[in-house]
């Protein structure tokens, strides 16, 4: 699947084989022509999702899914053993139900790219989401591109495990170009699904960390009668909650059409009958929560899934892949590809309101009148060597 900008930040999604190569289109975009006399002038990616286009349209920066096969044996050990160490994910206790198995490496490159208009700007300041650890993922770092004039440069992880990188900048001179980037070798498994379920039951009420996966989120709502009923339908007489969450997920797949269109709010997309990939993904997950289940997306190059958590009778949590819209896979996932964030409920101090996506984020001063500097964000999946 592979998005197709429009204009202003407006995003059309087209499908697109599986095996096609994807891309990330950096957002481009630049300060108002005028600033107020030496005033705080914002700037930011009005992406909601990970933007995406074909990899044969080109543009300024471009990347495809790994080059790689699976790891040589020898890599693949020391690469396995990478996921004996804990991870960041602030909701998971001691998850040994799911195994993590053939492992993917990977190089992803984050940046930006300032060019200075015709006069100086000062005081910026500048937020990357760049990739973390999680159950599945090892990230490292393996070479900085930081000019000498970057103040600070430091990393902070939010309440949902994203990772951001933090830049400060004192000045940037007239027309003068800056690119700061980093590279990360970044190890992404096949999550292989479990043997036993029907010990899972709903977490306990008292996990805090779980909130923000079981209310309404941007675009995922699920306060609506007729969905509730439908909910109900579909759940009924099965074994266990786990085949009732795997009936939700069959009636999302078999019942709704995917298009090709705009993203819709998930209540629409239920009364409708058909919405994106993004739409059916936000859909099982809206079902699932008004089934007190915890759920969330899973953005990762070129795509995204849905999570669903569940606790084993030690009440540990345990969160278990959907594929909704890609391949048929339900509490497991076959296609490891750089896991970008988890979530769509996000916090960021920056913001005045929840992200469904955290996009990058640029603020500056600069004097009136000035032309407008360009600010150019770099995600970029590089070929192994």
């Amino acid at each position: 699947m592979t998005d197709t900008l429009r204009s202003g930040s407006e995003i059309k999604r087209q499908t697109m084989p599986r095996e096609s190569f994807f891309s990330l289109i950096l957002a481009a975009v630049t300060l108002a022509v005028a600033w107020p006399q030496l005033c705080s002038a914002k700037i930011q990616s009005d992406q909601k999702t990970p933007p995406k286009i074909d990899h044969s349209a080109g543009g300024i920066f471009t990347s495809g899914l790994p080059k790689t096969e699976k790891t040589e044996s020898s890599e693949s050990s020391s690469a396995q053993a990478e996921f004996d160490k804990t991870k960041t994910d602030p909701t998971l206790s001691n998850s040994t139900r799911l195994t993590y198995t053939d492992p993917i490496i990977s190089r992803w490159k984050a940046g930006v790219r300032l060019t200075g208009g015709a006069a100086d700007s000062y005081n910026i300041y500048i937020t990357l989401p760049v990739p973390n650890d999680w159950p599945e993922q090892s990230v490292s770092v393996v070479q900085e591109d930081i000019p000498i004039k970057a103040q600070v440069v430091t990393y902070r992880i939010l309440d949902n495990g994203l990772k951001q990188m933090l830049i400060k900048l004192p000045n940037l001179p007239a027309r003068e170009t800056l690119e700061l980037t980093t590279t990360f070798r970044v190890v992404t498994c096949q999550i292989d699904g479990p043997s036993v379920t029907d010990d899972l039951v709903r977490p306990g009420s008292d996990d805090r960390n779980l909130n923000d996966y079981l209310g309404s989120s941007p675009s995922i709502t699920f306060n609506d009668r007729k969905l509730k009923e439908k909910l109900t339908e579909i759940v009924q007489e099965k074994s266990s909650l786990w085949e009732e969450i795997r009936a939700i997920y069959d009636w999302v797949r078999d019942e709704i059409e995917q298009r090709e269109m705009a993203n819709v709010d998930s209540i629409k997309a239920f009364k409708q009958g058909y919405g994106s990939e993004e739409d059916k993904i936000s859909l099982f997950i809206a079902l699932c929560r008004a089934h007190r289940v915890p759920a969330r997306v899973v953005w990762v190059d070129g795509s995204s899934y849905a999570e669903f958590c569940l606790a084993d009778d030690a009440g540990d949590l345990h969160w278990f892949p959907a594929n909704v819209a890609g391949l048929r896979e339900f509490g497991c996932y076959s296609e490891p590809r750089v896991i970008l964030q988890k979530g769509d409920n996000i916090k960021v101090p920056e913001k005045s309101q929840r992200q469904r996506f955290v996009a990058e984020y640029v603020s500056a001063k600069g004097r009136s009148g000035a032309a407008k500097p360009i600010v150019e964000f770099i995600r970029e999946l590089l070929p192994n060597d």
